[in-house]
């Protein structure tokens, strides 16, 4: 199974005064299942899938992290790498 930490974190540019930094994909499925704006979102459901396919070892970390992203834009925050 791969390491669930990526070498770069995704920062989350939302309407609070400070980022979201985001190390792991454990951290996106906890961040995507709690404060989450929109949970009925399209990217939304595609990140939380990917993200426990790759936690479960059938996927590559990059693909979670890209659909993690996704679903960021989708909720009409900003990524920053």
């Amino acid at each position: 199974m791969h390491g669930v930490d990526w070498p770069e974190p995704v920062v989350v540019e939302h309407k609070m005064p400070n980022p979201i930094v985001v190390w792991s994909m454990a951290e996106a499925v906890n961040y995507l299942m709690g404060d989450w704006p929109t949970k009925g979102g399209v990217q939304y459901h595609e990140a939380l899938r990917t993200l426990m396919v790759v936690l479960d070892g059938r996927g590559e970390p990059d693909e979670a992290r890209e659909a993690f992203k996704a679903a960021v834009l989708e909720a009409g925050y900003s990524v920053h790498e």
